[in-house]
């Protein structure tokens, strides 16, 4: 299945199931910084999924800062980011 953008909306645009060969992907644009900082949270291990949704969910502009507070509102506890 290919997701074509983040927003996971359903309608028909959105997703395309191709009769073979069926992949799980996920497809999104990230600025560099967010990609940088996301394959760092992706070596921390599971420990590192809160850090990494915040990073993913992050509303734009996109900063570490931000970052950090979603991580804080979410968990409670702050974190550096890696």
């Amino acid at each position: 299945m290919l997701v074509s953008s983040c927003n996971w909306s359903r309608s028909s645009k959105d997703i395309e199931i191709p009769d073979q060969d069926v992949q799980d992907t996920l497809t999104c644009s990230l600025t560099a910084i967010q990609l940088i900082e996301t394959q760092e949270a992706l070596k921390g291990g599971v420990s590192k999924l809160p850090l990494l949704a915040a990073i993913l969910y992050c509303p734009t502009p996109y900063s570490s800062e931000k970052t950090l507070i979603l991580l804080f509102l979410a968990t409670g506890t702050y974190s550096d980011l890696f």
